[in-house]
């Protein structure tokens, strides 16, 4: 897999969650402490986040 279809492939995954729990593009931003646009980004293939681990 190389890296434009990686970032397709992640992005529908994230898609594919967001819509399963019923959030907006705005509640998983909250959610996840980012811009909503980032959101709309990652799905769309446009961002790769950086991802760390958190601990609540």
């Amino acid at each position: 897999m190389d890296k434009i279809e990686f970032r397709i492939a992640f992005g529908k995954r994230v898609e594919e969650f967001r819509k399963k729990l019923g959030l907006s593009y705005r509640q998983l931003a909250q959610k996840c402490d980012v811009d909503h646009s980032n959101i709309s980004k990652i799905e769309n293939a446009g961002l790769i986040p950086n991802l760390s681990v958190r601990h609540y």
